[in-house]
């Protein structure tokens, strides 16, 4: 796109009323700008961590609507939990699981299990993010409560497999149920539900699902909940690795004020020495990507 595409572009995406800050700028999802001078053609990136962004986080939206995407990107997002798992995880006390097929009819447990002497952690990944609406409004409006409701089927999802594993229809090899359970809901960015307007509605939410499928709603206050980006989850897993699953997250919900807080948020004012020490995961492979691109370039 040339500067007037930009300028255009721009001025008709922005509304002057509460969405202003939040609205997304057309530059965000064209990086290069073409520039002509007289005869010549040059290309000025103004904001080099926008085109980063545009390679990397934002592909996303160009990929979802090619065939089979859903199942494909949310395969890998799986799969990287996976890795995540295995590579900050260093006790022997722990226990990975990958999901697995039980009963009869067919079910799956959830995508990851994390277990140790007396906890256990069910995560379940999902690639959804919220739409471009929810993103850039303060307001409640039809498009929040659509990816609410959303997510409060995934939500609902792992309390059915917690539900079976409780009344031990689990693969026997799994072990007795463990006493601390805790559902985790992976997704690929930060859903920012801080508010207590939005926390409330997908509480309610949750139970009426629950209570659809005959589900006990007392899960929901006795096995809480979380939702943690993939991006947290290398902060979160390496400090369980130190310290253990009951006593990390024990201390989140017990505490009334960060329970509702982002993982690493909760992380870096609970735990600011464990928090201090935390590791890129891959820095390994990382210097091997950026070989790469040194020698293509």
């Amino acid at each position: 796109n040339n500067l007037s595409d930009i300028r255009e572009k721009t001025l008709k995406s922005y509304k002057f009323d509460e969405s202003f800050f939040l609205e997304l700028s057309p530059i965000r999802g064209w990086p290069i700008v073409c520039l002509k001078e007289k005869s010549q053609k040059k290309f000025v990136c103004p904001i080099p961590r926008l085109l980063f962004w545009r390679l990397t986080t934002n592909l996303y939206y160009d990929l979802r609507n090619c065939k089979n995407f859903d199942n494909v990107f949310g395969a890998a997002l799986e799969n990287y939990t996976g890795e995540v798992l295995k590579k900050a995880i260093s006790k022997k006390e722990f226990k990975i699981t990958k999901e697995q097929k039980y009963g009869k009819p067919e079910k799956k447990t959830s995508d990851w299990l994390l277990s140790d002497k007396d906890s256990i952690i069910f995560f379940e990944c999902k690639a959804k993010r919220m739409i471009k609406e929810s993103n850039i409004t303060l307001e409640y409006n039809e498009s929040i409560e659509s990816d609410l409701d959303i997510l409060a089927t995934y939500i609902v999802k792992v309390y059915s497999t917690v539900d079976d594993y409780l009344k031990k229809r689990y693969p026997s090899h799994l072990g007795e149920p463990k006493h601390n359970i805790y559902p985790i809901i992976i997704t690929l960015e930060e859903w920012n539900l801080f508010a207590d307007q939005l926390i409330k509605r997908l509480d309610d939410l949750i139970r009426n699902k629950l209570q659809e499928k005959n589900i006990n709603i007392s899960y929901i206050e006795k096995y809480p909940y979380s939702i943690c980006s993939i991006d947290e989850l290398e902060s979160l897993v390496q400090i369980l690795d130190n310290n253990g699953i009951y006593k990390i997250m024990n201390s989140k919900f017990t505490d009334q004020e960060k329970k509702h807080y982002k993982f690493n948020e909760f992380l870096r004012l609970s735990w600011p020495d464990d928090f201090k020490n935390i590791k890129f995961l891959f820095q390994e492979d990382f210097n091997k990507i950026l070989e790469k691109m040194k020698i293509n370039s």
